[in-house]
């Protein structure tokens, strides 16, 4: 962290007056707080995760120009890779695999 502590102390305090805003907001609409589902919250993040990591395949790319065949090789794996990382968390989150793990 190359913040000096004057950035940090400055950061800190106009974070700490737009949560002061924050709270007259919620206040004056009377909104109440919520919290949101950690399964849901995963879900939405992993959807639009996966649509990211989609594109950077080169049969995606090509509709911004050619696509070099090594550019290729070396993306298209790699994405592959980490969309099914993507489907592994999504799997977890099926009921009864917290069990399935646990057992097996």
């Amino acid at each position: 962290n190359a913040l000096s502590a004057s950035q940090k102390e400055r950061i800190h305090s106009e974070i700490a007056r737009m949560r002061r805003v924050l709270e007259e907001l919620r206040q004056i609409l009377r909104l109440e707080a919520s919290t949101e589902d950690a399964e849901s919250a995963i879900r939405s993040k992993c959807a639009g995760l996966w649509e990211h990591l989609v594109e950077l395949k080169a049969k995606y790319l090509r509709r911004y120009g050619e696509v070099p065949p090594d550019l290729a090789e070396c993306l298209d794996p790699r994405a592959d890779e980490l969309i099914q990382g993507i489907l592994h968390i999504l799997d977890a989150l099926k009921p009864g695999q917290e069990r399935r793990n646990r057992s097996g």
